[in-house]
């Protein structure tokens, strides 16, 4: 049905009269940029969280946590 009336009114411009229905088409927008924000946006705590886990490393106990600390004798 759309195709049809947008047939229609290039038809009648081509005859020189005035269509019934104007149809101005602009182009529609793009959303990419917003998308990748959005994206960006929400999966920052997760890839922060696998950041922080990948870069932590077991820090060996301090020298003196030996002498006070019971857990740490063996």
């Amino acid at each position: 049905m759309a195709k049809r009336l947008l047939a229609l009114s290039a038809l009648s411009e081509e005859l020189g009269e005035e269509p019934l229905v104007r149809f101005d088409l602009p182009q529609p927008e793009s959303y990419w940029d917003e998308f990748a924000v959005d994206v960006a946006i929400n999966s920052a705590p997760v890839l922060l969280l696998l950041a922080a886990l990948a870069s932590a490393r077991p820090r060996p106990p301090a020298p003196w946590a030996a002498c006070c600390c019971w857990s740490l004798r063996r």
